[in-house]
């Protein structure tokens, strides 16, 4: 029986089903980016959102905090949700 609707019993299972790239994830938790930025759009989110996932390398802007990425003039995105500024 799994944990939730929808849900899975293994770990590793819904990252691996929401595409999450659990070892980039690490990588940049190591660098010290907490959150992922657009150059483009100026929104911040988590590592794991699908917004960021899609921000193309030269256009990724790494942020320790929220108040950084508030400093630079980035906005949370709505879809994660990260903490705010």
């Amino acid at each position: 029986m799994c944990s939730e609707p929808g849900g899975t019993d293994e770990p590793g299972q819904r990252s691996a089903a929401e595409n999450i790239d659990m070892r980039r994830v690490t990588e940049l938790s190591r660098a010290g980016a907490v959150y992922l930025g657009s150059d483009t759009t100026f929104v911040y989110c988590h590592p794991t959102c699908a917004h960021a996932r899609r921000i193309t390398p030269g256009h990724r802007v790494h942020f320790r905090t929220a108040q950084d990425a508030g400093e630079a003039g980035y906005r949370a995105c709505k879809s994660c949700r990260p903490l705010t500024v």
